[in-house]
């Protein structure tokens, strides 16, 4: 899935039901698969959220700067805001930025809003 980013930098994310974007380095039968894909693991988004960083999304709602979303992000880095738990109280900073839960190797559980 990272080589779909450094194929084309204009593909940023993937919706698994929206039409596809129309990138011209990557072929829709493959992006037509990757939906699929998505749909298979039970997410409806898959975004490059930088290098190195890609997003799972299983749970999106609202919408833009009033919508949350939830799901399992991989990152070379580790983040700065690591919890033990996604539960609990967050500061406004911590759901803009969003928050995270180790889970093993370079995957996280995140919960932003």
């Amino acid at each position: 899935m990272l080589s779909l980013l450094k194929a084309d930098r204009r593909l940023a994310r993937v919706y698994a039901n929206k039409s596809l974007p129309d990138i011209s380095t990557v072929s829709r039968d493959y992006l037509a698969g990757f939906q699929r894909s998505l749909i298979e693991i039970g997410c409806v988004k898959c975004s490059f959220e930088g290098v190195g960083e890609v997003a799972f999304n299983p749970s999106l709602s609202g919408w833009g700067v009033s919508g949350s979303s939830q799901g399992y992000m991989y990152m070379k880095r580790a983040p700065s805001d690591l919890r033990k738990s996604l539960d609990g109280p967050k500061t406004p900073r911590q759901m803009e930025r969003g928050v995270f839960l180790h889970i093993e190797g370079d995957w996280y559980l995140f919960f932003q809003s």
